[in-house]
């Protein structure tokens, strides 16, 4: 043999070293997305395919207790759900923004005609509700309660001469009042705590 030297390229393809390093790497990234994924569902409670269900069913009108027993949970779970997952929060407040939407559309639609006039009332009714809102015989606004005890502290004024007297009835007049709007905050108060829990509901 003469003394020619074998040369070997540098050019090689990937070694099986090599090859096996990128397949590994890229099953742990498949590992971690799946283990994240399924962390996501531990932590929450619902599977992906049980949020979609709620998002669908809440979309259409239906209320969180009806959707989450639906899945088999409660609105616990599906609030428990909205706090692990950002993503899932945002779904359901556009899933329950569509349904009054377009439950909200349909109505406005009804009430341009006239023999649909209930679905009218039902908007004054629902958008200012103080003006609108049907009353029992006898009942009164807030307005029209100041209107009423402004005169009648003009008369008590005018009609009681001795002030010792006229004082002390204008006194409890106020002290009636104060207590007047106490109930009538609380019992605000109870409806809207009321209105929030069938609205989780």
């Amino acid at each position: 043999m003469s003394g020619t030297a074998l040369k070997v390229s540098s050019k090689s393809g990937p070694t099986v070293s090599s090859r096996s390093a990128s397949r590994s790497a890229s099953g742990s990234a498949s590992r971690s997305a799946s283990e994240s994924r399924k962390s996501r569902t531990v932590s929450s409670g619902l599977t992906a395919k049980q949020k979609d269900q709620v998002l669908a069913i809440l979309s259409v009108g239906c209320s969180r207790k009806r959707a989450a027993s639906f899945v088999g949970g409660t609105p616990a779970l599906i609030q428990k759900a909205a706090a692990a997952d950002e993503d899932f929060a945002l779904a359901l407040l556009q899933a329950e923004s569509q349904a009054e939407i377009t439950s909200m559309k349909s109505i406005n639609a009804a009430a341009r005609q006239e023999r649909y006039w209930k679905a009218a009332a039902w908007i004054l009714e629902r958008k200012n509700p103080e003006e609108f809102r049907l009353r029992s015989p006898g009942t009164f606004n807030a307005e029209q309660l100041a209107f009423i005890v402004r005169n009648l502290s003009e008369i008590i004024a005018e009609e009681v001469r001795v002030p010792s007297d006229r004082k002390r009835i204008l006194a409890r007049l106020e002290r009636f009042l104060k207590e007047s709007a106490g109930e009538l905050e609380l019992k605000k108060g109870a409806r809207k705590t009321a209105r929030s829990k069938n609205h989780a509901e």
